[in-house]
């Protein structure tokens, strides 16, 4: 059907609306432009409009003249009426957006100024039923382009704001508890008019039939979807019951890319997120929210490689979220939530039947979903068809298959069993690192009983996922393992859970020699059992520090690994490391870099044997070859990017390529040790991935702890600081702070080293100063091998592992990053300036 403006939608109905919205009778509306709000297709509910408001007020006596634009949502009239009117969704969103969402949003006002929904401006009930909203698009909020699926950025945000929507709602209820009373129903119940099942069963059906043509597929899964087309929403709202007892939420209930928006910073990062549409709102498990989410709205990558970093960030904000509400409500342990995630994947199922290939579908305008509805009509939904879905689902239902899911007879057992003690690795494939045999619970057990010294523990279950992305951590596969466990005290058996970080030693490919033959795991070792306790014992009498993670456990024999404390548990937290680090970053890590710096000469002073060991760091004469290598690689993949960048000169274009050769050799002569120099005993790999921040109330980073230790080095401080103007700032402090940030770096070195009475004497400013200049190829051995790693968009980062070739070239995808060469044109030109980029 095509567009019509209501004929009611004029300008003496929007002038009614914005004097009621606004209590002010001056208002006179001379003027309306009613347009659609969005493309056919993308909202399927009811009928959306835009319209820009032209007006007239009073105001201390003169007559002002304003706009304003607002979205007008109005139940259909065609062969939807029925239905939607069956459903009652605008009595449930007329409600939400004007009373329960308000709520939810000043409880959380006190903690997080990120809003959840738009404001409801007018509503009305009886015919014709409609909903007036503030316009998003003012306040620079758009939809993401859903035919990609949600990049890891946009789905982080979502998440998060989900979770922020879960916990007030939790706030909400205990508060008020009847204010949640009316939400009864979501997208899969019993009652629902006929045409919801309709909806689900006939999507279903449709893929049934297009799979019988997919001859990549198990010929039994076609089948199998026949036959579960008949009772699919009889199924998944049996799933989707709720349940008392149950940790339940207010679920937002449609939770699919087209139903949130997004605002966007300079350079179209996502930095926002809110929802919209609220016809579905129920309360009930919050599975039902993240599966429905799963499954419609994530881009490939972030569904293979980031579906289980999703779940971590939803149960962090949630329990960070809950806990700064102080709710009464036992928060949801991670396990419990991972388990109720796999009771109820039917509805996740769901969503990739019927709102997937709405998403992914190739052309604009995949279905009329009044096709759906036609009685006894057969349906083909022509998303079914497109590439993308069919390259998704031939992925996903084999594994939907394997987890018995598709099996009518047998649906119901399987969704219930859950198996308590095992390993539980999540119900995809989230990352290529493979889950240990020797990482079990029995291995636990012995780990938490000697670090405890408390033999009456014991582990009931663990669960072991990847503690960071891929990419973020080069040398080492970083777990992360929750454990439950049971221990004596005072004669009875007290259940407590906590979570430990494994860094294991890479095996089978390149790294595994540079890990060996560099000693890496060696160095980390001694520097987190033995120095850094020794170096934060300096500090007693003087104040309480902490440096490092605790450490628990090691086994510098094959499998070669490191076992430490979970800095989250404190909540503490890594930095966005794509955006650089603001200046208030800049300004915590330098403080507490100098805080480092002078504990290791007061350790030093104390015992002058204690940093000897320290030798090495990234570039010296006795690392391996294979490190030798990739780090002139970078150098020589630098030159043939630049080759590219027409607006550098090409005489640098010439010395990068002669410098290729002679890289690391130079990084080594920059960093070596000299004995007369003021030294200390650097972190050696300090850029923003090694440091986690500790945030207050409002969100300002109060403190920084360091992590991963594997290149420290005794040297020159310009050793660690010019590493870290290469890599980690943004671009605005490169610029602007540097200087300052020295300066507050050597305030906080000296002020620490006299509060520890160091008979080391600090070296003045100036010196300090020569010593950067001295040194200053180290930054240029930053930019090229690790400010790449820094940069690189996040749908296109690699391992270690990937990025060098079998035959040893690279394929770092960050020489390619826009901001990258953004930055590089810049500083190039005045590293050629000083010499450093000539042989």
């Amino acid at each position: 059907m095509a567009w019509k403006k209501p004929d009611w939608l004029d300008a003496s109905h929007v002038q009614k609306v914005l004097r009621n919205h606004e209590r002010d009778e001056s208002i006179e509306v001379f003027g309306i432009s009613v347009k659609p709000a969005v493309a056919k297709g993308d909202n399927y509910t009811s009928d959306m409009h835009r319209v820009a408001v032209e007006f007239f007020r009073g105001r201390n006596d003169r007559r002002i003249q304003e706009t304003r634009s607002i979205i007008v949502k109005v139940a259909p009239c065609d062969l939807r009426e029925e239905w939607i009117a069956g459903l009652g969704v605008f009595d449930i969103e007329s409600s939400m957006m004007s009373a329960t969402l308000p709520k939810m949003q000043e409880i959380l006002g006190k903690f997080s100024p990120e809003s959840l929904g738009a404001r409801c401006l007018y509503y009305q009930i009886e015919k014709p039923t409609h909903i007036v909203i503030e316009d998003l698009t003012k306040d620079g909020f758009k939809m993401a382009q859903q035919q990609l699926g949600l990049d890891l950025n946009h789905s982080v945000l979502a998440i998060r704001n989900l979770a922020r929507f879960h916990a007030s709602s939790i706030a909400l209820k205990e508060k008020y508890p009847k204010a949640i009373a009316n939400y009864k129903k979501g997208l899969f119940d019993k009652d629902h008019p006929i045409a919801m099942k309709l909806w689900l069963n006939r999507s279903l059906r449709s893929l049934a039939k297009e799979t019988t043509s997919w001859s990549e597929l198990n010929p039994q899964i076609p089948e199998k979807l026949c036959k579960l087309s008949d009772v699919m929403y009889e199924k998944t709202c049996e799933v989707a019951l709720y349940r008392e007892d149950d940790f339940n939420v207010l679920n937002h209930g449609d939770m699919w890319v087209n139903n949130m928006m997004f605002r966007y910073d300079e350079q179209q990062k996502p930095i926002e997120q809110i929802f919209v549409d609220f016809q579905f709102c129920h309360w009930g498990s919050p599975a039902e929210d993240l599966l429905y989410f799963f499954g419609s709205s994530l881009s490939d990558d972030v569904r293979l490689q980031h579906r289980d970093l999703l779940v971590s960030e939803y149960h962090t904000t949630l329990t960070v979220t809950m806990s700064k509400l102080q709710c009464k409500t036992a928060v949801l342990s991670f396990d419990n939530l991972q388990a109720i995630l796999k009771k109820r994947v039917l509805c996740e199922l769901a969503a990739v039947a019927a709102t997937l290939p709405v998403v992914v579908f190739e052309e604009r305008e995949p279905f009329n979903l009044e096709d759906v509805l036609k009685t006894n009509a057969e349906f083909h939904h022509p998303g079914h068809r497109g590439k993308t879905y069919r390259k998704i689902v031939t992925r996903l239902l084999p594994l939907y298959n394997s987890m018995g899911i598709l099996d009518v007879s047998h649906l119901s057992s399987i969704l219930i069993a859950v198996n308590r003690r095992r390993i539980h690795r999540g119900n995809f494939p989230v990352t290529k690192m493979e889950i240990l045999n020797w990482l079990n619970p029995t291995f636990i057990q012995k780990v938490l009983r000697k670090t405890e010294q408390d033999d009456s523990i014991e582990v009931s279950d663990i669960n072991v996922k990847p503690g960071t992305s891929k990419g973020d951590n080069y040398l080492g596969d970083l777990l992360r393992v929750n454990v439950d466990f049971l221990r004596s005290k005072k004669h009875e058996k007290i259940a407590e859970t906590t979570s430990l970080i494994v860094k294991v030693a890479p095996r089978g490919d390149f790294r595994e020699d540079l890990v060996r033959s560099g000693k890496l795991y060696d160095t980390e070792i001694s520097m987190l059992s033995n120095t850094l306790p020794r170096m934060e014992n300096t500090h007693v009498g003087v104040g309480t520090i902490s440096l490092a993670p605790r450490y628990i456990y090691s086994q510098i024999e094959v499998p070669i690994h490191l076992i430490m404390e979970d800095l989250k548990l404190k909540g503490l937290r890594i930095a966005d490391r794509h955006a650089g680090l603001d200046l208030e970053h800049c300004l915590v890590a330098i403080r507490k870099l100098a805080v480092f710096h002078a504990s290791s000469i007061a350790l030093r002073d104390k015992d002058p044997q204690a940093l000897i060991r320290y030798e090495r760091g990234l570039c010296h004469e006795s690392q391996p070859a294979s490190l030798v290598a990739f780090v002139n690689g970078c150098a020589e993949a630098l030159g043939k990017q630049v080759v590219k960048w027409p607006e550098l000169n090409p005489r640098i274009r010439e010395k990068l390529v002669k410098l290729s050769s002679v890289f690391y050799e130079k990084g080594s002569e920059s960093t070596r040790f000299e004995q007369d120099d003021f030294n200390v005993l650097n972190h050696g790999d300090f850029w923003v991935n090694n440091m986690m921040f500790r945030y207050d109330e409002r969100k300002k980073p109060v403190d920084a702890i360091f992590v991963d230790f594997q290149l420290s080095k005794h040297g020159s401080p310009a050793i660690d600081l010019l590493y870290f103007f290469g890599t980690s700032p943004s671009d605005d402090v490169r610029i602007h702070h540097r200087d300052l940030l020295l300066r507050e770096y050597y305030a906080s070195l000296t002020a620490t080293m006299a509060d520890l009475k160091c008979s080391t004497e600090a070296p003045g400013f100036d010196k300090l100063q020569e010593a950067l200049r001295k040194r200053a190829f180290y930054e240029v051995i930053a930019s090229f091998v690790i400010l790449p790693l820094v940069l690189v968009e996040v749908e296109v980062q690699k391992g270690l592992d990937e990025i060098i070739k079998p035959d040893g070239t690279h394929e770092n995808p960050g020489f390619e990053s826009k901001i990258y060469r953004k930055v590089m044109t810049r500083v190039l030109p005045l590293f050629d300036s000083m010499g450093l980029l000539d042989v």
